[in-house]
């Protein structure tokens, strides 16, 4: 009875887990072919090489063995923290997953610019290092 019971737990806990795990969705996705992304307000997983860094977070972009040549899309998406980054992770040309919120920004004095499509709330875990 208690193997039993206990394979019970573990198929559930396995299940529970399984719902929880997000698949990777790529950058040119989460930007989409449109004037604004499709998933503003939901949460994402993705990854990408770090290639710009900002005051108030930093760029990434689909390395060039998963770009979907697209026109359309974009490669690359801004992961807005909204301060100066301190953690040794965030180096340009480090591979790294961000999971986080989808947002559009624009400037409110600027009712005429495109909106900038960004992740926020990110959680970042590094992937690998010194990336081309």
């Amino acid at each position: 009875m208690k193997n039993i019971f206990f394979s019970i737990i573990v198929l559930t806990f396995l299940f529970v887990s399984g719902l929880n795990a997000q698949a990777l969705d790529t950058i040119a996705e989460i930007q989409g072919d449109s004037f604004r992304s499709s998933k503003i307000g939901k949460a994402v997983k993705t990854q990408g090489i770090i290639t710009a860094i900002r005051k108030t977070g930093f760029f990434i972009q689909t390395p060039d063995d998963k770009v979907d040549n697209n026109p359309q899309t974009s490669e690359g998406i801004l992961v807005y923290t909204g301060k100066a980054e301190q953690s040794s992770d965030i180096k340009i040309g480090n591979l790294v997953e961000v999971s986080g919120i989808v947002t559009e920004y624009r400037y409110e004095k600027d009712v005429y610019a495109l909106f900038l499509t960004e992740i926020v709330k990110p959680e970042v875990k590094l992937i690998s290092k010194d990336n081309t």
